[in-house]
């Protein structure tokens, strides 16, 4: 029997239904050429309970929390076998945004088409992600569908008013500065 969730708007929404949601959400980011060299970079993550319980569903992998595989001491996802991900097609956003988003730059060189995503635009991604898919349980905030779904509305009026933090951040740009960081501690 299919489990059903909560939807902002109030009805509830089948595992199928949330699967087309994000699948279509999906494939509107930007195009990766993964090299497959950042499986290092497969660890924690946090992800929406629809995404989760998709990938145990279409995938076969129960995928802890963040708290529950440091708990573990678990450093490497779960669907991860031979340096290559078992549930691809099922991944959850993170994981699709890594590489595409200009703070989550490859670190093997790999460029999206069309330049970086803003770190702005990422977040109306989660939003959107977190709105059809459900907040995720290891956040210390706690939010209700429909304060999700709220937080969206007010994040879409702050792009339309503006739209500068929107553009792409072309190839030739250098990394934020956390990144730089980020990357010297690895």
């Amino acid at each position: 029997m299919a489990r059903k969730r909560q939807r902002a708007s109030g009805g509830a929404q089948s595992e199928r239904e949330i699967a087309e949601q994000l699948d279509a959400l999906y494939a509107e980011l930007p195009k990766l050429a993964c090299k497959g060299k950042c499986w290092k970079c497969c660890g924690p993550v946090l992800m929406s309970p629809g995404e989760r319980e998709r990938i145990r569903r279409e995938g076969g992998v129960e995928v802890p929390t963040v708290p529950e595989m440091r708990r573990e001491h678990r450093t490497m996802c779960p669907a991860l076998k031979n340096h290559r991900c078992t549930v691809y097609t099922a991944r959850p956003l993170v994981c699709r945004l890594w590489g595409i988003e200009e703070t989550m730059r490859c670190p093997y060189g790999c460029v999206p088409e069309g330049g970086w995503m803003s770190e702005r635009e990422a977040v109306g991604f989660w939003l959107r992600v977190y709105t059809i898919a459900g907040w995720p349980m290891e956040k210390e905030e706690r939010l209700t569908p429909k304060q999700v779904a709220e937080r969206l509305r007010r994040y879409q009026e702050g792009v339309a008013r503006d739209p500068e933090g929107m553009a792409r951040v072309q190839p030739e740009a250098e990394p934020p500065r956390g990144l730089r960081r980020w990357r010297r501690s690895r």
